[in-house]
């Protein structure tokens, strides 16, 4: 993309992002108003219902200056629209939203069961979470054409399930992701064909870009032994994605009255969200489901990725501005597991009462025996968490259509990019932004398109002139007239079709063959307009209307 390809204070989806420089949130006249970009951008002004109508969460992208006030946040709040703050290398600086219901009862029990103090809550839960992400991973694997993968991950998903050590799910789970993420590493990244500048270390604009770009490569960076602070494109644009789906996550897990800082099986770290980052490994695969048909789909300009001094790689403006927008695909899929960690932290609760229940009054028991059987009622107190990836059985299906019919979006988040330049493309154009960059590019790859010789554009112009003419014709007949014409093609002229060959159609009356295959079946009835070749074809003579009509002046 290009520095003029911006999106400032667009709602697309629910969703504004703020990434310009020196932006302003604040509240003049009882209305919000978001300034972004240069000074010649008009601002953004929403009532408080029109926010509550069309608003539903801010984003801020990067650090660049800027401020909001006081009443803007008290604002957002009045109106239920959440706020949040990316880092430009993806970290998650703030996460807030609207808190659902205050339930003390329900912290103090997700505080017990995250502590240990009901014995193997955590566990299960911890499981079940594992497994949907290693179900998920096991699709995506079968859509990226390794089946035999596909198989060894799903068969680890299936240990998981009978597994109640937190631990050995996630060794198992380390398993899998050696063999998940290799897959991944051949996986390629494209670029705009003539794209000649990159911002390179020393902060210039510099061409050429190097070869580790081109694919996906390690997900273990060469910089930190860990996923983080990304050294190839195709893992920094995954960095980003989870962080946008962890500020989604705060944002549920607060609508539910939880607390996103009390997690399981992430460590407790300053100013780290544990509970999110637990959460997200279920969705992960639903983001990895989507930068699949991504990066399938589309390609990059060198100016979209800015590489540090050290080597690190990290997004650019305006494709993190653009990124940002998945925030509206990731909802969906959040919301339900806060949901579910609601509910299965509520339900483990009660697990006190029946440790009381279990108390010997006549028979001692010793406490093992009452350990082992409150173990054995937590997977019946733990439901089971919904998949969010449909089984495709190995067909290739349109990832990105799939995701916005699932999210509810009307919008494309990130639009497409020209093939030849890098250019966002408007919603009229597929693969070029202009007719230029097409013939530039057909020229390059030697895919362009053969001369037209005169004469057959005139006889092109000639069969399109007659079709034309064909229609004008049938629907200047009354109704009842053309309701006659039906029944007469499937007296007369369907029967005769059937005993031909789609071929012999096809050419004998200017139409494609797998058309004339339904005609064939007697699937569909043509247009009228076929008809006199159809006629002509198999050796039937017209009805005397549809002959006059199509040899009137105005039809012909």
């Amino acid at each position: 993309m290009h520095a003029d390809d911006t999106n400032y204070t667009v709602i697309k989806n629910g969703i504004v992002v703020v990434s310009g420089t020196g932006p302003a949130i604040r509240v003049d006249g009882n209305r919000l108003v978001i300034r972004d970009g240069p000074e010649e951008t008009p601002p953004l002004r929403l009532t408080r219902a029109e926010a509550s109508r069309k608003l539903r969460h801010i984003i801020v992208c990067g650090q660049a200056g800027g401020f909001v006030t006081f009443d803007a946040l008290r604002w957002l709040r009045d109106t239920r629209v959440a706020f949040s703050q990316l880092d430009w290398n993806g970290a998650v600086v703030i996460a807030s939203g609207t808190r659902g219901p205050d339930q003390p009862d329900l912290r103090r029990a997700q505080a017990l069961v995250c502590s240990g103090v009901i014995p193997k809550a955590a566990d299960a839960i911890a499981c079940e979470i594992l497994r949907i992400k290693l179900c998920g991973q096991a699709e995506v694997a079968e859509l990226l054409g390794f089946p035999d993968a596909c198989a060894a991950i799903g068969g680890l998903a299936e240990t998981i399930a009978r597994e109640i050590d937190g631990k050995r799910a996630l060794s198992i789970e380390a398993e899998a992701a050696w063999i998940y993420w290799n897959l991944w590493e051949r996986m390629p990244v494209r670029f705009a064909r003539r794209n000649p500048q990159r911002l390179g270390p020393n902060g210039r604009w510099r061409p050429g870009r190097p070869d580790l770009w081109l694919t996906f490569g390690s997900r273990t960076s060469l910089l930190s032994g860990k996923p983080s602070r990304a050294t190839t494109p195709g893992n920094a644009l995954l960095n980003y994605l989870y962080a946008i789906l962890e500020s989604e996550m705060t944002v549920a897990l607060l609508a539910r009255g939880l607390d996103p800082g009390i997690g399981m099986f992430h460590a407790d770290i300053d100013g780290r969200s544990s509970l999110a980052l637990d959460a997200i490994e279920a969705v992960r695969p639903f983001v990895e489901y989507w930068l699949l048909a991504y990066l399938e789909a589309s390609v990059f300009a060198n100016r979209d990725f800015h590489e540090l001094p050290d080597g690190e790689v990290r997004l650019s403006h305006p494709l993190n501005s653009h990124l940002a927008h998945t925030a509206a695909l990731w909802r969906k899929a959040c919301e339900p597991v806060a949901e579910w960690l609601a509910r299965s932290f509520d339900r483990t609760s009660g697990l006190g009462q029946v440790r009381a229940a279990l108390v010997p009054s006549a028979v001692l028991r010793s406490q093992a025996e009452r350990e082992d059987r409150i173990t054995q009622m937590i997977p019946t107190l733990t439901p089971p968490l919904p998949t969010f990836i449909a089984t495709t059985r190995g067909r290739r299906v349109s990832a990105a259509s799939v995701l916005r019919q699932r999210a509810g979006v009307r919008d494309e988040p990130v639009p497409a990019t020209c093939w030849e330049c890098g250019r966002a493309l408007t919603p009229e154009r597929r693969a070029f932004c202009s007719d230029d960059c097409a013939e530039n590019y057909r020229w390059a790859t030697g895919k362009r398109r053969p001369v037209v010789e005169p004469a057959t554009r005139a006889s092109r112009d000639r069969h399109r002139q007659a079709t034309l003419a064909g229609q004008r014709a049938v629907e200047m007949l009354p109704p009842p007239d053309r309701h006659a014409l039906r029944r007469w093609y499937k007296d007369e002229l369907q029967p005769r079709l059937s005993r031909m060959s789609p071929s012999e159609i096809a050419s004998g009356s200017a139409m494609g063959r797998s058309y004339a295959y339904y005609i064939v079946a007697g699937t569909r009835v043509p247009h009228p307009r076929h008809y006199p070749n159809l006629a002509a074809l198999v050796g039937v003579q017209l009805p005397g209307k549809l002959a006059a009509a199509l040899c009137s002046p105005n039809g012909s």
